[in-house]
């Protein structure tokens, strides 16, 4: 009785897929490319307020006696510090009241005694110290040397922020005819100085908090104060820029679940997943899209088997600071009961501040679908593989079924194809690889991969 049925089952089936090669049907769009777009770096919003590579003229005041001066022919500045001279080099970028960050490239050439070079950005240039967010680069005995520090002061009368001669962890050293990057970054409270080397190896990293607050910076400020004492020292200065840092969004994937729980092999499944804006920005759509991988994992491999999938999306609203967005991905297929974990990573179009949290991997138990059900899309592929190779069906004709009905070909051919036996011979699957191979290439935009 049985093979009674699966006869006339098959028949029905050839009739079926006759109809739909000499009819046409509904053409299913060519897969998207498994890189929608490329994952992000870590980005924050900035904006240049100001830039100089010294190759012309700015405009910048110099009140130096000289000691500072653009050489023209080498595209830098040069500087001579003088700790009996008031050495003032400065240019109006503001007011401005926000997070910065701020970069140049030095090199110390010759230091004679305790001295510095500070450049950063000036509060109030009006006392004898300006206030303001400033490095030092300079030169320290006690056996210190050669030595990068903070020097941050405030009009409030806090103390001014600054580093020990007894402590390492609060300079950084470096050597002399060497140029070095320093970057430095005041945002969200905490203030950073890191320090590269000429091959753009990072050197060290301060970093602490700021203990106030200024009003607003006027200025770039390059300077030396005077104290009436003789130690001297002569560098480079040049690549400056300063950018302004604002509040930046972070999309979390928060939560992961689906429907039904637990799901079942060869069966519909919706798969939903809740974003988080954990950022200190609200979210502004500029593209709104995004793709979403998903990675099936057999733990019990060795290495992990997976595999992965990547869908692309749109329409992701506006989010504020701590809102959450739910989408989900339907008529999901879980082939393979063996699967264990599924791993979630949403991949936003528009800059992310910190990719790092867009991932998420939860354990899932997937149930053996029935095996009527099994026997019933065996027999399916079978025999639309068979009228596919002896009626020399082509790909272009196949992309005439309709839709659904390819998807479903497509997801029994990539688990036939994929570890699962359903009890059959492998070899007879083998053989129609080249045919199950093509219709998985027009599966439902999705591609799909196995390392």
């Amino acid at each position: 009785m049985k093979t009674r049925n699966l006869f006339y089952r098959a028949l029905t089936i050839v009739i079926l897929v006759a109809l739909l090669l000499s009819q046409g049907a509904t053409t299913l769009a060519r897969p998207t490319s498994p890189d929608v777009f490329s994952d992000n770096p870590m980005v924050l919003a900035a904006s240049v307020l100001f830039s100089d590579d010294f190759s012309t003229d700015k405009g910048w005041t110099n009140q130096t006696s000289g000691h500072f001066y653009r050489d023209a022919t080498n595209g830098w500045l040069s500087w001579h510090v003088h700790r009996s001279t008031d050495e003032k080099y400065y240019i109006p970028i503001g007011p401005y009241s926000g997070d910065f960050r701020l970069e140049a490239r030095l090199k110390a050439t010759y230091w004679a005694g305790n001295c510095d070079f500070y450049f950063g950005l000036a509060e109030d240039m009006s006392g004898s110290w300006p206030t303001g967010a400033f490095v030092s680069f300079g030169w320290f005995g006690a056996g210190v040397g050669n030595r990068i520090v903070p020097r941050i002061t405030f009009s409030d009368g806090t103390p001014p922020v600054g580093w020990d001669a007894g402590d390492p962890s609060t300079y950084i050293n470096y050597n002399l005819n060497s140029w070095y990057r320093i970057v430095f970054e005041i945002a969200s409270g905490t203030w950073t100085i890191t320090v590269y080397d000429e091959s753009e190896s990072q050197v060290d990293q301060l970093t602490g908090a700021m203990p106030s607050t200024h009003t607003g910076y006027y200025y770039v400020m390059l300077f030396n104060p005077y104290d009436g004492d003789w130690p001297t020292g002569d560098g480079l200065f040049d690549d400056l820029v300063v950018e302004s840092v604002g509040a930046v969004f972070d999309f979390k994937v928060e939560d992961v679940w689906w429907s039904p729980d637990p799901p079942v092999a060869m069966s519909d499944s919706t798969i939903y997943v809740q974003v988080r804006n954990v950022g200190s920005a609200d979210y502004v759509p500029t593209t709104g899209e995004y793709a979403v991988g998903v990675k099936l994992i057999d733990t019990d491999k060795d290495p992990d088997d997976y595999w992965y999938y990547r869908f692309p999306g749109s329409g992701v609203p506006p989010l504020s600071n701590n809102e959450t967005w739910t989408f989900f991905i339907n008529s999901f297929w879980f082939t393979r009961p063996q699967v264990d974990q599924i791993e979630i990573t949403f991949f936003p179009k528009d800059s992310d501040s910190n990719t790092a949290n867009n991932v998420r991997t939860e354990n899932i138990a997937i149930q053996p679908a029935s095996e009527s059900l099994l026997d019933c899309l065996s027999l399916l592929l079978d025999v639309v593989t068979v009228y596919a190779t002896t009626h020399g069906v082509s790909i272009s004709a196949l992309q005439e079924i309709s839709t659904n009905f390819i998807l479903t070909l497509a997801k029994v051919g990539e688990a036939v194809i994929k570890d699962l036996n359903f009890g059959r011979n492998s070899g007879f699957w083998s053989q129609k690889g080249s045919v199950i191979v093509n219709i998985l290439q027009l599966r439902h935009s999705v591609s799909t991969g196995k390392a």
